[in-house]
This record gives structure tokens, sequence and C-alpha cells, in this order.
């Protein structure tokens, strides 16, 4: 194409819609790329460049955006105005809110394909208004790549376009050892991690559409993979959990937490410190006496939390091992007991950081007022915003389930939105890899 002509982006035709419509004309939206902010620029092309390009058209709706500050942030509003060729304009104040309303403007073109059926004037006149308001500061998208194939760059990139147009903020890539550790050989050995490059790569791709990438590791529990070679025999606890309290711990961990930070522009991070069960119950016990769980790990949380500080990184962590050491059940059932609050014995410790962010994780319940209550639970712990994790239930199956990740999501959804348990970030998981 000409350097000087807009760019054209056509609806997608693979969808399930009546058979009709594959042989209805389309809708080509001809974006603006040149004379778009140039925060957009990039990002507009990669948008652009993941879709089918029409040689021609026989209807165009022209797409401009307009930043400003009249919109608030998490904010934008499309307004259509019907001419030769429609005209579409975008008002936006964040760089993701511009990519949302992309994604809003092709959801109105299918629906005027749909329209066209009955009214084919719809192609042409197009008249609408889209105006939306963000419910959270971050939405997050969690994808779990320890399990089975790692995700290469290449997907990512496409996950990061939906999400651009869905209007996503954060991307964090599970890592257990999948991420590469300079003089570490046999971290993530055969395991197929992500380099520095590649990390960096996928950050720029990402920051290009307003879209913040959060490493996200372990530093507790879940590194099994890691602990089964005798490199790493010193550092064993259990054949999960790595050893706290001992001081090469912890210059270990903070090679990890360097590896996996500095390729990404985000000063946040995901500590883990999930499931770490048997925590001070391996060798930490022969070594140091028998110490109370939840004594160890907040004791382990402090100090991985003053590395992070000194690195600039703010933390957050799974929130389950908290309940669970406090009920002295393992058992998932302590985690969402709702009479199981444990301010009560954090008191008796040193209290976690206020500047640690807890993640509420739960997947599995369908009644708003389950998570309205452990959300509540989390704040009387010091945490005045908890994150609010749900799942999109691809784990132990072939296929996502998803009658029942609808449920499950909309009750927390409902929870995390409403008063007086309202938080400012929710993250959706996909834990697993169709079958692990």
């Amino acid at each position: 194409m000409d350097g000087g002509s807009p760019m054209q982006i056509s609806t997608p035709n693979e969808d399930p819609v009546p058979r009709v419509l594959q042989d209805a004309i389309g809708v080509n939206l001809a974006v603006d790329v040149e004379g778009a902010p140039g925060h957009l620029q990039q990002g507009l092309q990669q948008i652009i460049g993941s879709h089918n390009v029409a040689a021609q058209a026989e209807h165009v709706w022209s797409v401009q955006f307009e930043h400003t500050g009249d919109v608030a942030s998490g904010t934008f509003d499309v307004r259509s105005v019907t001419g030769q060729v429609p005209q579409i304009t975008v008002r936006y104040n964040r760089t993701i809110d511009a990519f949302r309303a992309l994604g809003q403007v092709l959801t109105a073109a299918r629906a005027a394909e749909v329209a066209a059926l009955t009214n084919p004037d719809a192609l042409q006149t197009p008249d609408f208004t889209i105006s939306e308001s963000a419910q959270f500061e971050t939405l997050a998208l969690m994808i779990d790549c320890s399990r089975n194939g790692v995700l290469n760059v290449n997907s990512v990139r496409a996950m990061l376009r939906n999400m651009a147009l869905m209007g996503y903020t954060m991307l964090q890539l599970y890592t257990e050892d999948t991420y590469k550790v300079e003089g570490e050989p046999f971290f993530g050995y055969l395991r197929g991690g992500y380099t520095h490059d590649e990390l960096r790569a996928i950050d720029d791709y990402a920051f290009a559409m307003g879209i913040e990438v959060v490493a996200c590791i372990q530093t507790l529990g879940h590194l099994g993979q890691m602990l089964q070679w005798p490199r790493y025999a010193g550092l064993r606890d259990t054949n999960e959990v790595i050893l706290s309290r001992a001081p090469e711990t912890y210059a270990f961990l903070e090679k990890l937490i360097k590896a996996a930070s500095a390729p990404l522009r985000s000063k946040r991070i995901h500590i883990g410190m999930d499931e770490a069960y048997g925590v001070g119950e391996g060798r930490f016990r022969g070594l140091y006496g028998q110490v109370e769980g939840t004594a160890i790990f907040v004791e382990h949380l402090g100090r991985v939390h003053a590395i992070c500080a000194q690195l600039g990184l703010r933390a957050m962590i799974w929130s389950d091992m908290l309940f669970c050491l406090a009920a002295k059940n393992n058992a998932l059932y302590a985690y969402y007991d709702q009479s199981n609050n444990p301010a009560e014995a954090l008191s008796r410790v040193e209290g976690i950081p206020r500047d640690i962010d807890l993640v509420f994780w739960d997947y599995y319940h369908t009644q708003p007022e389950i998570y309205a209550r452990k959300i509540q639970q989390h704040k009387d712990l010091g945490c005045s915003s908890p994150w609010m994790a749900g799942g999109a239930w691809t784990w132990s199956r072939l296929w996502c389930h998803v009658p029942f990740s609808f449920e499950s999501n909309r009750a927390s959804l409902i929870a995390a939105k409403s008063q007086p348990g309202r938080v400012a970030s929710f993250m959706l998981t996909i834990w697993g890899d169709e079958g692990n």
C-alpha cells in the first residue's frame, strides 16, 4: 500500500454466524495510522498486520483516533458520522482504551453485516455511539507457561493482540523455571524457557498497545522442576519447596528476580508462594528446628520482599498459604473456609509488608457473597485493595470448560465490582495446557 494511504483492516470472516454472511459484503475499517497519535501507531500496525487486509472494499468505514484529557482514564467514546465514507471517531485517554474501542468498532461492523441481511443501508449508513468506563484499574491475564509446551513468542503476540482489542491492561506469563538465568544452566534445563531477548521482544510488543507485562515466578513452592537437580540439593527443603532462612537461598532468589524482571519495563512482579505445602517440614526442621509454619512463611516473605524493594519492584503473592498455615490445613477447604481468618495468627508474628499485594484466587464458587466475605478477610490482613483472580477452566481437560468458567467468574466479578468488597484489580488465569 502507498505510505500516505490509510491501512485497511477487515472484520474476521471465520465466525460461526449464519452461513449467508460468507456471501455478504463485509465492512473494511480504514485506519488512518499516520494520522493517529504517535503512541498508537506501532500498536495499530501490529493489529492491522494480524488481520485479513482487503485489496478492494465496497463498504469502508474510516476510523480516526483523538487522544484527549477531556475523557477520564479508563473511559472512551466512539461516534459515527454518515457520509460518502462513514467516519468513526474514537476519543480516549489511556492507550489501551483506544484498542478496546477499536475492538468495539469491529464488533459494530460485524453487527452491521448481520443487519445488512435485512437492511442493505446498514453498512453504508452506520449510526451508533459507544461509551465505556473500565470497572478495574488493572485487568490482567495470566497464562501458564510452566506445563507442557511453553507458549512461543508468536503465540504470545497473537494473545496480546486479542487482549488489546478486549481492553486487558496486563499480561503475566507464569514461569516456574521457564526463563533463562545467567550462570544457571540447570535452571529450566531442557524446558524451553524464555531468553532475555524474547521477554524484551514480548514487552516491546505489548507496550505498543498499552499492555504491561509483569514477571510471574515462584520463590517458595512449585520449584520441583529445579530442585530435582543435584546442583540445587543444598537449596531444598522438600521436593517442591525451597529452603527458607538459608543465606544461599536468598542470594539465589535475587538472581531469579533480577533475571525475570530485567527485560521488562514494569516495576511490579508476582513472586508466587502459593501451595507451598510442607514448608519447614523437610531439611528446614533438621537445620533450624521446629518452627510454626506461619512464622516461617512471613519471615521468608519479608526476606524476598526486601530483595524486591532493593530492586525497585512492588511484589504481589498468591494469598492461600496465609490461610492454610493459619488453619494448619493444606487442603483448599482451609483457604475457602468462611470462618478461617488468619488475622489472629498473623498478629502473633511480625506482619506481612504493607506494600505486598495479595492475590485472592478462587475458581470454584458460584455465589458472589462467598467471594465478598473472603475479599473482606484479605482487607482485614491490612491489604486495602487485594486482587481477585478467577480462572478459565483449561486444566485437567482437553478443552476449556466454558459454562462453569462463566458461572464462577460471573460470581467473582459481581463481588469484585460491588461495595464494600470492590477491588481495583482483576486477573483471569489460564492454568495447565489443555490436558495437563
